[in-house]
């Protein structure tokens, strides 16, 4: 996009404004990973410690504030996230006693940046950091007790709940789907 997406705006309403909207409808607690004090009207902001690291970055800060045992990370450019699909996904993992991380495929595409993780799972995340990695799945690749599901196994939701928002293109062609 060029631009922070948390304030672009979705069918009238800013990205921050919808995710935050979402994820309240599936887990106790909310916040915002981030340095943006400026978001902190839509859920309390948790503030990174590492700049340029990424959705990683993120995922750390968010691990460390919790004082729960799971941390749900939905990032801001997937609008449409089915708040059915969260749920049944919460689910399984807390079904799961080996499970300390997760994240969905959906038609044969990975999303780890949409990821569940146990608070557990916070010093592989430093450590990884700290030796200067920042993708995602080289991350979870440490990580015991893996899961990557299929969004379609769960049988909730479509694949257009995970359309990504990426350019003004996907921003407007997102705007003119039926839902």
């Amino acid at each position: 996009m060029g631009q922070d997406k948390a304030l672009l705006r979705f069918l009238g309403r800013p990205l921050v404004a919808i995710a935050v909207e979402t994820l309240r409808a599936v887990c106790a607690e909310v916040g915002i990973s981030g340095n943006r004090d400026d978001l902190a009207g839509w859920a309390p902001v948790l503030h990174e410690s590492r700049a340029d690291a990424g959705p990683a970055a993120g995922i750390e800060a968010a691990l460390a504030a919790t004082r729960l045992d799971w941390v749900l990370m939905l990032p801001v450019d997937i609008p449409l996230m089915s708040t059915e699909l969260l749920r049944k996904w919460i689910e399984a993992m807390q079904k799961n006693a080996a499970a300390r991380a997760s994240y969905m495929q959906s038609d044969g595409i990975a999303h780890p940046a949409l990821c569940l993780v146990h608070r557990e799972c916070l010093p592989v995340v430093r450590a990884e950091l700290d030796a200067g990695e920042r993708r995602l799945a080289r991350i979870f690749s440490y990580f015991e007790g893996l899961q990557v599901l299929q969004a379609e196994e769960l049988q909730a939701g479509s694949g257009v709940c995970f359309t990504n928002l990426n350019t003004p293109e996907h921003l407007m062609a997102a705007e003119r789907m039926k839902y």
